[in-house]
């Protein structure tokens, strides 16, 4: 978190950008698609010293998102079935006149095409040739590494594309999603953010990460829908090490491919109480102990050595556009009657996301809870 906040002020001119597009769209009373906009403005910004332009555009440039999605099919059947898919990849005469004419296939053409132009653009431009980016280290030799080819600088670069999209944009769509909808929640957290903004303790024009982690009752909703919407969806496998493994009696041989659901993890009632499959922040306020348990089998971000590197990224993008949001609109759906549509596949997907934001009004945030929350002495201590 340290080494990226660098890259604060950078995120900070993209959600003032789209705050400022959220209040002209909505003003004529025009939906905005507003997290994978967004977060491909972002990406851009960050790997390539500028952003994409689509919530400036207001449509996907260059079909980037679009050329994302379309390689998931492929991605998430080749990753379930390596030993079936992979040795038809790679024969010969398939991957001549069949592989390249597949939708995925054009999908990750269309990412790495991207990447190269990008790349060449930041290295011409007199404008972008000194700007800061995300993967610049690993273009510098380092005597205590082993470096890294361009093949392989190119896939980084990739595979960050996409997990920086579609992988955020599924934790901020059922956020606000699962806020906006509970009236309860909704009352509650506005009165937080009013009490917050008017001791002085959010900045502007942007809330800073640092201020967005005080917030108990936020940073609860924050850990409740990590926890019940968690981005990444699939099992990532990994093999038992020599020796094997004894659990519970049982003996696990070395090589076996082990791995665990995030989704029913985190639906245990032995670890996440009996209301596990309610969305319901209070739990993470009303007992450290248990907080803390409940902590430590998160998979949110994976587990162990195999955390998720975006982790610290991702934290800042979504826990300060969220606030910011909520800060400055009243959210609503596009159709007030209908919810997002909401898929759990390899990771969580989201359709007609579009949302409207009016002008947020003292009335939307006196919402009558007076700020004092039951476990937010006890929550900010923790966090700290």
């Amino acid at each position: 978190m340290k080494t990226l906040k660098k890259f604060e002020k950078t995120i900070d001119e993209r959600i003032a950008e789209l705050c400022d597009r959220i209040k002209q769209r909505s003003a004529a009373h025009e939906a905005v698609d507003f997290s994978d906009w967004w977060l491909a403005d972002v990406y851009s910004h960050i790997a390539y010293g500028e952003p994409l332009g689509c919530v400036a555009q207001g449509h996907d440039v260059n079909g980037l998102i679009d050329a994302i999605q379309s390689a998931y099919s492929m991605v998430g059947t080749v990753a379930v079935l390596p030993w079936l898919f992979i040795p038809l990849i790679k024969n010969a005469l398939l991957k001549k006149l069949v592989v390249p004419y597949l939708k995925a296939s054009k999908g990750i053409k269309k990412l790495t095409d991207n990447y190269e132009n990008m790349m060449v653009k930041r290295s011409t431009e007199p404008h972008l040739k000194f700007r800061p980016c995300l993967f610049d280290s690993l273009l510098i030799p380092n005597p205590s590494r082993e470096s890294l080819s361009p093949s392989e600088i190119a896939a980084e670069h990739i595979l960050f594309t996409s997990a920086a999209l579609d992988g955020l944009a599924a934790f901020i769509s059922p956020f606000i999603d699962h806020v906006t909808q509970n009236p309860s929640i909704y009352r509650t957290l506005m009165a937080e953010i009013t009490d917050f903004e008017r001791r002085g303790a959010l900045s502007g024009p942007v809330v800073s990460h640092a201020e967005t982690t005080a917030l108990p009752y936020f940073m609860a909703c924050i850990s409740e829908c990590l926890r019940f919407e968690s981005p990444a969806q699939t099992i990532l496998p990994r093999y038992v090490s020599a020796g094997g493994l004894v659990y519970d009696g049982e003996v696990i041989p070395a090589g076996t491919e082990m791995a665990a659901s995030p989704y029913i993890i985190h639906r245990s009632r032995a670890v996440f109480g009996e209301d596990a499959d309610t969305f319901r922040p209070e739990r993470w306020l009303e007992d450290q102990e248990r907080s803390a348990r409940m902590e430590r089998y998160g998979m949110w971000w994976g587990y162990g050595t195999r955390q998720c590197t975006g982790k610290y990224l991702a934290q800042m993008q979504m826990q300060k556009l969220c606030l910011e949001i909520l800060r400055r609109f009243e959210v609503k759906t596009k159709d007030p009657e209908r919810r997002f549509v909401h898929k759990r596949w390899a990771v969580g997907m989201f359709w007609e996301q579009e949302m409207i934001g009016e002008d947020a009004s003292d009335e939307v945030k006196d919402s009558g809870v007076d700020g004092a929350f039951e476990g937010g002495e006890f929550f900010a201590e923790y966090q700290q």
